[in-house]
C-alpha cells in the first residue's frame, strides 16, 4: 500500500503541472490575438495633429491639435492630449482640453456632422469673455459635438468665474450661445471679495 501512495503523490504533480503550464498558454495566446485584432484595425498614426474645419460661409469653426492621433479602420479615432478651439467671429470662444479623446465613425457613411469627440481625462472647459474673466468647467468626460457645438456629460462638473463656483451632475453647454445648463445636484457659492 505504500508504494500506491509514492505512485500518486508524483502523478498529481505531474497533472497539477500540467493544468497550470496550459492555463499560462491560453493567457499567452488570448493577448496575442487582441493585439493582433488591435493591428488589423490599425489604419494610421500621426504625431503632433492641427487640424481647421470650417463653416459653410468659410469661417473658422474651429480647430483640432492633439499629440497623437490613431486612425481606425471603423473612421473612428483615437487622441492623446487633446485640444478644441471654437470659434466664432475668428476669435477662440472655447477651449476644451483633456488627457485622452475619441472621434466616433459618423452615424452614416459620408454623415460626418454626426461626428461625436468624447474627451476624458482631467477635462477643462474655458472661456474668456469681452471683459477679461475666465470661466472654467472641469470634468471627468464629456461629449462635444461639432455639427452643433455643444459640449455634455451627465459626470460631476465644477463651474468657477470670478467669485462663483458651481457643482452639478451632468451639465449641457451650448457653446454657440454661450449657454449652459447644469443638469441636477446643483450646489453654487458666491463669495463676495474685499473693496
Amino acid at each position: 500500500m505504500p508504494k500506491i501512495s509514492y505512485l500518486l503523490l508524483p502523478g498529481s504533480l505531474a497533472i497539477a503541472l500540467f493544468f497550470i503550464i496550459s492555463s499560462f498558454d491560453d493567457r499567452d495566446s488570448s493577448i496575442e490575438r487582441s493585439e493582433n485584432e488591435f493591428a488589423r484595425e490599425f489604419v494610421a498614426f500621426a504625431e503632433g495633429i492641427s487640424t481647421e474645419l470650417y463653416d459653410e460661409q468659410g469661417q473658422l469653426s474651429y480647430t483640432m491639435n492633439a499629440s497623437r492621433q490613431i486612425q481606425l479602420d471603423d473612421d473612428s479615432s483615437e487622441l492623446e492630449d487633446p485640444l478644441i478651439r471654437v470659434y466664432r467671429n475668428s476669435r477662440s470662444n472655447w477651449n476644451i482640453e483633456a488627457d485622452s479623446g475619441t472621434i466616433s465613425a459618423p452615424a452614416e457613411a459620408g454623415a460626418d456632422s454626426t461626428r461625436v469627440i468624447t474627451m476624458a481625462g482631467d477635462v477643462e472647459i474655458r472661456s474668456l469673455d469681452e471683459h477679461g474673466k475666465t470661466l472654467l468647467i472641469t470634468t471627468e468626460s464629456v461629449d462635444f459635438l461639432p455639427a452643433t457645438e455643444i459640449a455634455e456629460t451627465d459626470l460631476p462638473v465644477d463651474f468657477s468665474m470670478q467669485q462663483i463656483s458651481q457643482t452639478s451632475l451632468g451639465m449641457r453647454a451650448n457653446l454657440a450661445s454661450d449657454e449652459i445648463v447644469f443638469l441636477g445636484n446643483s450646489e453654487g457659492r458666491y463669495v463676495q471679495t474685499a473693496n
